[in-house]
């Protein structure tokens, strides 16, 4: 099979898994398939990044933008659904009474759930699937040895990307979160070369490896959101209830979440100095 079909196999599975989890969220706006339908999509960014770094004339953010509205609209249900659940384990843990903070989440997420109805009775899934020719299109363009070459060189970039932006000298909420970014779209795109390039072989430890760094940067993304949530409560409703110890409950889960990555980090740079552990392997 050429690569352009490998290729174009991969994105019709990312679209079918769309589809799926779309019309699963529209009828019952479940976590789980909100949750499934954005990691989807992001595994599709981190894709068309790929192809985009073997041919330079595939329009990256053309072929993207119908994912990118879908992403961006179902991201507001989910941002409040896992604030939701935080909000329910503190209720548990600390001795808080916070069920404003509830009502104002419950609020939230119905106004985001109509906000998303209106938004899927204009938008057109199909716009997605039709790019399936365009990936196909641009990938017959390159040939088998100009695609690994120009792959290898797009990893390597992007994991010396990664090791320079997790600078722990420099770590800020920004910082955090575009290392979180990078980190996925790395451990993305290694679990695509696995499958359409074979011959290009790294350390099983490493898709591992950055696994426990964007979980962490995760959970401390979280916990950044449900900050600015509580900040953004309106003080008549906050004032008349004990909330200070579920902000305070925030911060210490912060800082103990940020020492934990800094030791998940020295760890990954410890096994994985450079990029030396890409190996080509031919027949």
């Amino acid at each position: 099979m050429t690569q352009s079909k490998i290729f174009k196999e991969e994105f019709e599975k990312f679209y079918s898994n769309i589809e799926k989890f779309y019309q699963l969220t529209i009828q019952r706006f479940e976590p789980e398939d909100i949750h499934n339908l954005r990691v989807t999509i992001k595994r599709l960014r981190a894709f068309f990044y790929l192809i985009k770094a073997i041919n330079l004339d595939f329009k990256l953010e053309k072929n993207f933008k119908p994912a990118r509205k879908l992403f961006k609209n179902a991201g507001k249900i989910r941002d409040i659904q896992v604030q939701i659940d935080l909000a329910s384990i503190w209720q548990t843990e600390i001795e808080a009474e916070f069920n404003t903070y509830l009502d104002v989440l419950a609020k939230k997420e119905a106004n985001a759930k109509a906000e998303f109805l209106a938004f899927t009775e204009k938008f057109n899934l199909k716009k997605i699937a039709c790019k399936a020719k365009n990936v196909s299109k641009v990938l017959k363009k390159v040939s088998l040895k100009k695609t690994e070459k120009r792959t290898y060189k797009y990893l390597v970039q992007m994991f010396n990307n990664i090791i320079q932006s997790g600078d722990i000298t420099n770590l800020n909420s920004e910082a955090l979160h575009y290392l979180r970014i990078l980190t996925k779209e790395f451990r993305y795109n290694l679990e695509f070369i696995a499958i359409c390039l074979p011959q290009l072989t790294f350390p099983g430890t490493l898709i591992v490896e950055l696994q426990k760094v964007h979980q962490i940067l995760g959970l401390i993304n979280d916990h950044n959101v449900a900050h600015h949530f509580f900040a953004n409560i309106p003080i008549e409703q906050s004032s008349g209830h004990k909330l200070e110890p579920v902000y305070q409950k925030i911060e210490k889960q912060k800082l103990i979440l940020h020492e934990d990555f800094i030791a998940q980090w020295i760890e990954f740079k410890r096994l994985f100095p450079d990029a030396s552990f890409f190996i080509f392997k031919h027949k």
